[in-house]
Formats: structure tokens, C-alpha cells, sequence
């Protein structure tokens, strides 16, 4: 195969970076990634490189920076001091301009010290959910509770709770005992102190009240709607949650996570307050286990507790894959909040965490913004941004799993998977991903590696970095590094300098003689099938060598060869040139795959028929030869290689250059060469009919 091609010496120093295993390298997990800023655009003027995190960029320069060049792995470049404002996500390349940096002014940065090899993400489809239940349709899937507004409602045995805009506490009239299948018949105020956050469980209401201290409305029932006494419990809490078995569980003002020793359905106030390891903002409880939101939003599961035991604090926490802004759990599922106010559904709950979020996609025309959500049994329950009330019953018997597919390598649109042309929401298995609205990379941009996930949507106030499973997503495609890299060719064809070969392919030939004076049928089918043929192969002199090299990074690698005006070759013998048909420019234009180190090729057969003489006049002998016109053309190549992602190649590392040959064959030119013998005076003349029945003497 020869010896592979020298490349860059700054490639040359990665890779013997990458061969020593120091302990520099265990301390940092991707040495010699950096970035350097200059002064000036077009890498010129003062300099100055970054190796690692900065709270506080201070050039050595005054003026902002022009131009940008990132070896290695990715930087995140955000426009405010301790990392404070939109960030831009910059991957591995030369960014010349202020217009490819994006970003007005750098106030701080971050080197992104995760390894990217070996991507795989999975990719789940929209959930089939309805969930339907009496007065609810495919148009309009949830029913409204009209009579009045909740800022929040809750659900549980004890029914359905709600806390209104001036925080007084209500109640939902003969709810309690049968809130798993309905929603009662109306609301009832409740003498108590304003509350700002309640959980309801199977006998019992917990709540917060405006100071963060803890309250429980116990003997809640069928009996008793309203309850019968307030019990206060010690500690200031921003989250509380309580079971369907009235196992109760507290987030403190310092995020600290609290169970409550003792309570259950026999004994709903507990007896003291233990504290559990962990930092979470959120906690939530039912007979699928403890689940948890911290301040990344990040989902977290705690380790123990499936089906809900009694008397069980669980033993550690188990981060899930996810970033939710409310959750609500119950038997076999969990659901979930999307920023997007889209609603989600855990899927494969079997004694553990699950196995992937659906999304729960809404009629366009009747789209809820919602706020916040609550699920008991069969009964979800919800409020929108208006303070507006939502429920669906019997939304247990449509949860499905629904289709996935897992992604490798560049995926520009899902056509070659058992999969819609949309993906819903996803898994990072390993290494980073980039996920595009739109397919063929277009669209709006999620960037997800680590705990980091950003998008060039508009920012969140609240969370400016969280942008998660916003929207559905028709391209993905992994995150380049320098345990990632792929090889991104631009090939430069010389037309000029094409070595042009014509050949006839004899493909069958009938004769016949006729010594009569009339005019006779030919004793042959008048058409014959041929099949044609175009072919494409390209063919570097050399494998390419390059830091993080693996040939399976280079396989499957796409590229593309600019289009051309057909090529004209010229007949032997007699007759006009022929020109290169729409099958061949079709091939050559669209994208090349390498299929090994070097090679890359390209081939389809059509058919096409052939139209033979159909008489043969009086005295005459009529023979008829079925030709393929082979035009071969072999065409030195110029190509640019370049680490990065084809689509944004000016953008791409250092480049270095190599040659190839591109051999492409075109067989689709049939012609029909006929020759007429006179059998009187043994004149002889031809003519040629090509594929698409014209005639020529």
C-alpha cells in the first residue's frame, strides 16, 4: 500500500503527544488542545495562547480578538468574565474573522477536557401517546377544568389539590379516594395559611407555606375532603414530595435532600427528619422511585427504591440522562417538563431508571404551554403559563416504547434507518454531539458534550446553557476533538489534463438476407434489452496519516467532486462525438464515500432498449450491430485535506495536499449500426440508429 503521507508537523507533534502516556496527560485528559487568539483577522498581529479554563480573559493586546485558531478539542467561548453571558461553542479549525467566531467580545473561556471518541448516540422517535379519555380527541387531547385557575394543582390519594395565584389552598369536591379516575365535581377554599407548594399523598396534603416552613393536612378521605387538622414539622424547605405510599421526601433552602423517618399511609407525619447524601432543587416520589432535579436541571434517580418500599432511604444516586424543569412520578412511568413546556415520558421503568425520555408531540393548531404537571394512577394533571387547568385520564394503557435508532458518525437525515424523518429526543452513550433542526445539517444547533449542552436558540433568562430536546431534530452528527477526528477532503479535479479513451462494446448483432421482391417481416424481435452502466472511482496515491488516526475514522468519510459540463469524446471511424450522459454528471455530483483508506467508487446499471429493423425490402440483405459506446476518461485530481466537518471546511484545520485519479466509465451510449446490401447491383449503404431511435446515413 506505500508509506502513509506526511502531514503537518503540528499533526506530527500531536501524534507523539497522544503515544506518551505521562502524568501531565492523566492530570489533564486532553493535553495539548489550546487556543490561540490573535489581534489582527487572518491569524496576523499580536498573539496569545490559552491552555486551559479562564475566568478572566486578558490579552496582550488591546484591541478584540480578530481571529481565532483551536487545536485539539473544542473551546467554549463565552462573552463575560466567570464564564457569564450566551457562550459560543468552537470546535477544532481556523476561524479567520469576527463573522466565523460569532461572538462580539471574549470574557472568558473553557477547554473542553472530555474525550470524544467513539461516539454513539441514540435517537428516539415522538411518542405515539394520546391517552384519550371521555370528551378528549386526536384534535383536542386534553380536557380543560374551566371553573377556575391554579398556579399549581397536585394529585394523590387524598385528591386533587391546587394552590391558587394568591396562594390560598383548594380542593377538588369527590376527589379523594377516586382522584386514579376522575377530577371530582368542584372546588372548595380551605381556611389555612397561604402556601406556596403542596404534594399530596395517599391520606395526607404536604406543604410550603411564604416562609419555607413545612405544614401536613392530615386524615384526608372520602369522609373527610377537607381533612382535619394542620401539623407542623420542623425545618425550612423549598421541595417536598410525598408517595403514593406516603413515603415523604424535602429539599431544604441549601439543597440539601431530607427523608422523613416513619411516614407512610398508617403513619403520614413520620417521626424526625434524616438527611441523605446529595444536592438536588427538586425532589419528587411515587411507586416508580425517587427522582430528583439539581441546579443544572440534570435528572437524577435514587438507587433502591423502585416500587416504592417502606422504610427504605434508599443508597445512592444514579444521574439520568435528561434536563427537566418538572417531574412527576407514578406507577411504571415518569413524567416529565421539557424548557420547551413540552411534556415527556420515561420509557422501560422495570425496578430501575428507565431506558429513554418520549416526547408527547401536540396538535399544532391546540398547543398548551404548560407550567408545571401532577399524575396519579390514570390521571395526569396539569397548568399552563396562564394558570389554566389540564387533565387526560387513562393514560396508562398508551405508553409505549416506540422506535430508536443509534448513530455513529455523521448522520445528514435519517432515510437509511427504520425511523421518522424527525427524532424527538435522545441519549448520549458517549463521546459529543451536535443535533440540527433540520435535516443535511441545517437549522437551529444543539451542541451536547458532558454536562454542557448548548444551542444557538434564544437564551433562556433563567438558564442560558439549557436548550435540551427544545424542538424535534432532523440531522446529528458527533462533536470533533482529539480523540475524534475525521478526515474532510476537497478534491480539485484537471480536466484539462484527462486521458480520453472512446471503445465499442459489441452487445449482439442480428443478418438476414431477403431474395425475394417484396418486402418482408424480420425474422428477430424488433427491440433487444441492454443493460448500461455508469461507473465512478477515485483512488489516492497514499493513505493519509494525521493525530488520533484510526482507519476507521477515515472509512465512511464523504467528500464531494465538483460538477462539470459533459465531456465529448470522439468516434473512431465514422460518426459524430458522443457526450457523457445525465446518469454520469448525476453519479459525479453527488457525495463520495471513502470506502477504504484511499479508494471510493460508485456504480449503477440501467436499462434501456435498443430498436432492431422491423423489414427488410425486396432483394436486399440487412444486417443490424448493437453497440455500447464506452467513454472512459481518466482525470488527475488535486485534493486538499483538511480535520473537521465537511460542511464547514474553509474552517478546518491546517491543510496539507495529496494527488488522486478519478476513473469514470460511461456506458450508456447504445447505438444501432444498420447496413443495407442491394442484392441486384450489390450496392451497399448504413445507417445508424442510437438509443433514443434517431437515424443517421
Amino acid at each position: 500500500m506505500g508509506l502513509k503521507k506526511e502531514v503537518p508537523n503540528q499533526f506530527k507533534q500531536q501524534i507523539e503527544a497522544e503515544k506518551k502516556k505521562t502524568l501531565a496527560s492523566k492530570e489533564d485528559p486532553c493535553p495539548g488542545c489550546d487556543l490561540t487568539v490573535f489581534s489582527e483577522v487572518d491569524f496576523h498581529g499580536n498573539q496569545q495562547v490559552f491552555e486551559a479554563h479562564n475566568s478572566a480573559v486578558k490579552t496582550n493586546f488591546k484591541d478584540p480578538i480578530q481571529s481565532i485558531i483551536i487545536k485539539g478539542n473544542p473551546w467554549i467561548l463565552y462573552p463575560e468574565p466567570s464564564f457569564g453571558g450566551r457562550p459560543i461553542f468552537l470546535e477544532e479549525g481556523k476561524y479567520k474573522c469576527p463573522e466565523d467566531i460569532k461572538i462580539d467580545d471574549v470574557g472568558s473561556v473553557k477547554k473542553v477536557d472530555f474525550r470524544l471518541n467513539d461516539p454513539v448516540l441514540m435517537s428516539y422517535e415522538s411518542s405515539k401517546f394520546q391517552g384519550l379519555g371521555d370528551g378528549e380527541n386526536t384534535e383536542v387531547p386534553w380536557c380543560k377544568l374551566g371553573d377556575r385557575t391554579m398556579r399549581q394543582v397536585a394529585v394523590g390519594g387524598a385528591g386533587i389539590w391546587g394552590i391558587a395565584k394568591d396562594n390560598t389552598v383548594w380542593v377538588r369536591g369527590n376527589s379523594a379516594g377516586n382522584s386514579s379516575t376522575g377530577v371530582g365535581d368542584n372546588w372548595t377554599k380551605l381556611q389555612s395559611s397561604p402556601l406556596k407548594l403542596i404534594s399530596v399523598g395517599p391520606n395526607s396534603l404536604w406543604g410550603i407555606d411564604n416562609d419555607n416552613h413545612c405544614t401536613i393536612r392530615t386524615e384526608v378521605g372520602p369522609g373527610s375532603p377537607l381533612g382535619k387538622t394542620w401539623v407542623p414539622v420542623e425545618g425550612d424547605y423549598k421541595s417536598v414530595t410525598v408517595s403514593d405510599k406516603g413515603h415523604v421526601w424535602a429539599v431544604d433552602m441549601a439543597d440539601r435532600i431530607w427523608w422523613r423517618k416513619g411516614a407512610k399511609t398508617d403513619s403520614p407525619t413520620g417521626s424526625a427528619w434524616k438527611a441523605v447524601s446529595g444536592s438536588l432543587k427538586s425532589v419528587c416520589a411515587g411507586l416508580s422511585g425517587v427522582w430528583g432535579l439539581d441546579n443544572k436541571n440534570q435528572v437524577w434517580f435514587r438507587d433502591g427504591l423502585a416500587d416504592d418500599p417502606d422504610d427504605n432511604e434508599g443508597n445512592g444516586w444514579t444521574l439520568v440522562d435528561g434536563k427537566f424543569i418538572n417531574l412527576a412520578v407514578s406507577d411504571g412511568v415518569v413524567w416529565a417538563l421539557g424548557s420547551s413546556r413540552e411534556i415527556f415520558y420515561r420509557s422501560g421503568i422495570d425496578k430501575n431508571q428507565g431506558s429513554h425520555w418520549l416526547r408527547v408531540e401536540q396538535p399544532k393548531n391546540h398547543k398548551i404551554v404548560f407550567k408545571q404537571l401532577d399524575v396519579m394512577g390514570d390521571t395526569l394533571i396539569a397548568t399552563d403559563k396562564d394558570n389554566n387547568i389540564y387533565y387526560k385520564l387513562r393514560v396508562s394503557n398508551d405508553v409505549k416504547a416506540g422506535m430508536m435508532a443509534t448513530f455513529y458518525d455523521d448522520v445528514p437525515n435519517f432515510d437509511q434507518y427504520s425511523f421518522p424523518i424527525r427524532g424527538s429526543s435522545y441519549k448520549i452513550v458517549s463521546g459529543g454531539w451536535v443535533l440540527y433542526s433540520e435535516p443535511n445539517y441545517q437549522g437551529k444547533i444543539i451542541f451536547h458534550v458532558a454536562e454542557d449542552c448548548l444551542s444557538n436558540d434564544p437564551a433562556d433568562p433563567k438558564d442560558p446553557t439549557y436548550k435540551q430536546w427544545a424542538a424535534q431534530f432532523g440531522s446529528a452528527r458527533p462533536i470533533r476533538g482529539l480523540s475524534y477526528r475525521t478526515l474532510i477532503l476537497n478534491v480539485e479535479p484537471d480536466w484539462d489534463k484527462a486521458t480520453l479513451r472512446f471503445e465499442r462494446e459489441k452487445v449482439d448483432s442480428v443478418e438476414h438476407q431477403n431474395d425475394e421482391y417484396e418486402t418482408v417481416d424480420v425474422p428477430w424481435d424488433p427491440t433487444i434489452p441492454v443493460t448500461t452502466s455508469v461507473s465512478h472511482h477515485f483512488a489516492l496515491n497514499q493513505p493519509q496519516n494525521f493525530a488520533g488516526y484510526s482507519s476507521h475514522l477515515i472509512q465512511g468519510n464523504m467528500f464531494y467532486i465538483p460538477a462539470h459540463d459533459p465531456i465529448g469524446f470522439q468516434v473512431t471511424g465514422n460518426g459524430s462525438p458522443v457526450f457523457t450522459g445525465q446518469e454520469f454528471h448525476r453519479q459525479l455530483e453527488n457525495p463520495f464515500v471513502l470506502a477504504s483508506e484511499t479508494e471510493a467508487s460508485k456504480f449503477s446499471e440501467m436499462k434501456t432498449t435498443a430498436q432492431l429493423p422491423k423489414f427488410i425490402q425486396g432483394k436486399h440483405k440487412t444486417q443490424a450491430i448493437v453497440y455500447i459506446y464506452k467513454c472512459t476518461a481518466n482525470v488527475p485530481c488535486k485534493v486538499t485535506f483538511k480535520l473537521g466537518f465537511l460542511p464547514n471546511f474553509d474552517i478546518g484545520s491546517e491543510a496539507w495536499t495529496d494527488n488522486a485519479v478519478l476513473t469514470s466509465v460511461d456506458r450508456t451510449n447504445v447505438k444501432v449500426e444498420i447496413s443495407h446490401q442491394n442484392l441486384n447491383n450489390a450496392r451497399k449503404f448504413s445507417q445508424k440508429i442510437t438509443n433514443n431511435g434517431s437515424k443517421s446515413l
